[in-house]
């Protein structure tokens, strides 16, 4: 709970510098800024902090491919896009799977014209960002990276890329 109580005080100051923009760009290409901005802000600053945690992370490893771990990072929650959640909209959703677990996934399954209507559809994403992001990227052409941010809540797999690890780690510290 301490994690996310600090999430949420760094989503209330999220903001983007220049340095935060080149990075961006020396990593992702056209396609792939577009799906990065098309996020939250709130979203945005937190793939930023995730692939400078996984960075840090990788110093010393061995066979670590660091623009593909930082480009999976970046990448990693496209899946949501600004008007879906929203920093109120992810504090309701994260209390909603954290105490009605088994309410929140039924309620995200609902059909787009149930009473829940925005609420459904926010739980939704919360759920499926991953499959979401995956498909925007696949549809791009970046079949690595969909692989990667589809399994990034998944489980670990001992035949899966190191990096796929690493953004577990920097994500859960993030």
């Amino acid at each position: 709970m301490k994690r996310r109580v600090l999430q949420f005080f760094h989503a209330l100051t999220a903001h983007l510098c220049e340095s935060d923009h080149v990075f961006v760009r020396r990593y992702l290409r056209d396609g792939e800024c577009a799906l990065f901005y098309a996020m939250d802000v709130i979203d945005q600053r937190h793939a930023l902090h995730t692939a400078y945690t996984a960075l840090e992370l990788a110093r010393g490893e061995n066979d670590i491919d660091e623009t593909f771990l930082v480009r999976i990072a970046l990448l990693h929650d496209v899946g949501r896009v600004k008007g879906d959640l929203g920093l109120w909209g992810k504090v309701a959703v994260v209390l909603l799977d954290h105490c009605l677990p088994h309410f929140s996934r039924r309620a995200a399954a609902l059909s787009r014209e149930s009473i829940f209507g925005f609420w459904r559809h926010a739980l939704y994403v919360y759920y499926h960002h991953a499959e979401i992001g995956s498909e925007k990227l696949r549809l791009l052409g970046c079949v690595k990276e969909a692989f990667a941010v589809r399994l990034h809540h998944s489980p670990p797999e001992s035949s899966e890329p190191a990096e796929l690890c690493l953004l577990r780690r920097a994500d859960s510290m993030n």
